[in-house]
């Protein structure tokens, strides 16, 4: 019986010493084999805390940043390496070109957003399917001025905040939502290295879900400050995310202490079947497949393409869902007739009378539509051919062809003030903490991203202009007053002059010039307040770029660094 034991205890450490030789152990402790992962796993903490670090050694050369609100968006001026992206001072990929907030009178203005379908990878901005909508509309003689808010690697709700942040505000005639059906996907993920591991893209996101009355909420939001996702992601069993990560399925990530044998841990995931790899098919925590109309997924889609709906037609706009087809969707309707689960979302959206546009049939048959995995100059020719033809239909439609006069310039700000007011109705003193999470309240453009300003205030560099909005109310017997706190205006400089001008309802109430250093400057508003109205606070200063008075790749246009603005009643 000892021999027995003996024999049977040898060959398996035999077999043990087999097991680790053919496969291997990344830096968080994940067994692979080959390129697949023995079960169970383990978070890629370290491996997201290495890409991090390198991100921060590099962040001043980087096109795709991080960023509060979104998870992570496009660089003000960005480039990548090879150039074939670059942004404008906005942030909006461009060739590059500068957008006025409002259009010029008579243009019909297009806001894309979508992921990096919309974005245009693999292709020069001259080849992307926006650029090719801008100029098929333009033989057809619009003056169409197309601007693409695509951002690489969004879900649905992202494409969804960068509307309602940013690209709201540039009064487009039509907003366009690329819908590329993986983000179904990524729309209920938090920490996109557990979706795929080698990503780039290591920061975390916010998450859309729908509470018990089936109303949308958000979680993750703000998200987690980018140096401390390896550590939250190491410990995410403890953490209330969870629970939101559909990525994350707790019986794949066991740490019973029979799967220190490689051997056990090879074994029982050769013989699991159905769990062959981290944010797979069967790694998830649903209990229905994810293309289910009735899944989370699917449901949280359709919520979140509603209220874009929803809130472009409150803005004056017209929406459209353009559906933005994979090479297999296509290989699907072309060889088996049958329509992919997406057109569960689409049909549902077309029965509810929303414009939806399908390019898959006309790709049916034909070759090179893609580059590597995104659209080649070929497939966005289609994309925009039938984009085009179909704005054209909707502008036939309302007899607005050839004799469009331009959005509805007021809507945005007499909706927004509209909320302001109501908010801050019986306040005696508002203070706007710029650089904070609250700040986007009261900005109408014109500042560039938040950063940290010796390492613990949270700040904006303005551009040359920037613009914020303020809600201000009749006191008897006081007077407001505005005061500012700017912190650097970056180095000293010959004939640097700006001011701060304070309007309401195109009447200023008060003026103060600009100087150069850190100062903090207050202004008496003595034009009477007679009624309850949104202020305008316009900020210039000459601008400067650090690439050319620091030596820095810091290709900004800065004007002045802005900390906090205070308004009081005195």
């Amino acid at each position: 019986m000892l021999l027995l034991s003996l024999s049977i205890l040898i060959g398996f450490l035999i077999c043990e010493v087999v097991a680790r030789l053919n496969t291997r152990s990344d830096q968080d402790g994940q067994a692979w084999l080959h390129k697949r992962a023995l079960l169970p796993y383990r978070f890629p903490a370290e491996m997201v805390r290495k890409k991090m670090n390198h991100y921060f050694q590099k962040k001043s050369e980087a096109y795709i940043i991080d960023d509060p609100l979104l998870g992570w968006t496009i660089a003000l001026n960005g480039s990548n390496k090879s150039g074939m992206y670059q942004a404008n001072s906005q942030g909006i990929r461009s060739c590059p070109q500068e957008y006025s907030i409002k259009p010029d009178s008579g243009t019909l203005r297009i806001a894309l957003f979508g992921d990096s379908f919309t974005h245009g990878d693999e292709v020069t901005f001259n080849k992307t399917w926006g650029k090719y909508l801008q100029d098929d509309l333009r033989k057809a003689r619009i003056k169409a001025e197309v601007i693409n808010f695509g951002v690489p690697g969004y879900g649905i709700g992202q494409a969804y905040l960068r509307w309602k942040y940013f690209g709201r505000k540039f009064y487009p005639r039509f907003a366009v939502f690329g819908y590329q059906p993986e983000n179904t996907k990524r729309v209920v993920n938090i920490f996109r290295s557990l979706y795929s591991r080698n990503t780039w893209l290591v920061f975390s996101k916010p998450r859309f879900f729908l509470n018990r009355n089936g109303e949308l909420g958000l979680v993750n939001s703000p998200v987690i400050p980018p140096e401390k996702v390896a550590d939250v992601m190491k410990n995410l069993h403890s953490s209330p995310l969870a629970r939101y990560e559909y990525w994350y399925n707790p019986k794949n990530y066991s740490n019973s202490p029979i799967f220190n044998s490689r051997l056990i841990s090879l074994a029982y995931t050769l013989l699991t079947k159905k769990q062959h790899r981290p944010g797979g098919r069967h790694d998830n925590r649903g209990d229905l497949s994810y293309w289910d109309i009735e899944g989370e997924p699917m449901r949280v889609s359709i919520a979140i393409l509603r209220k874009f709906v929803r809130e472009v037609r409150e803005e004056g706009s017209i929406p459209i869902i353009l559906h933005i087809p994979k090479s297999n969707h296509i290989e699907c309707l072309a060889k088996h007739g049958v329509s992919p689960p997406q057109y569960q979302v689409l049909n549902e959206l077309k029965e509810e009378g929303v414009w939806v546009v399908d390019p898959a049939p006309e790709m049916i048959g034909k070759h090179r539509l893609f580059k590597h995995s995104h659209y080649s100059s070929k497939g966005g020719q289609i994309v925009a051919r039938v984009l085009a033809d179909a704005i054209l239909e909707i502008l036939e439609e309302e007899k607005e062809l050839n004799s469009y006069p331009g959005p509805p310039f007021s809507t945005y700000k007499e909706r927004h003030g509209e909320s302001l007011l109501k908010e801050y109705t019986d306040r005696q003193e508002i203070t706007i903490d710029i650089g904070n999470t609250n700040d986007e309240n009261f900005i109408d453009g014109g500042f560039h991203s938040r950063e940290i300003h010796l390492n613990h205030t949270s700040v904006r560099w303005t551009g040359q202009t920037a613009v914020l909005l303020l809600p201000i109310y009749p006191k008897i017997g006081k007077q407001p007053v505005l005061t500012l706190g700017i912190v650097n205006t970056g180095p000293t400089r010959d004939n640097a002059t700006g001011g701060i001008t304070v309007t309401l309802d195109e009447k200023q109430l008060g003026y103060t010039p600009l100087n150069q250093g850190e100062n903090i400057y207050q202004l008496t508003l003595s034009s009477p307040i007679k009624k309850p109205g949104v202020a305008t606070i316009t900020i210039t200063f000459s601008p400067w770029q650090p690439s050319q008075l620091l030596g820095t790749k810091d290709t900004r246009l800065l004007g002045v660094m802005l900390d906090w603005v205070k308004l009081e009643y005195k």
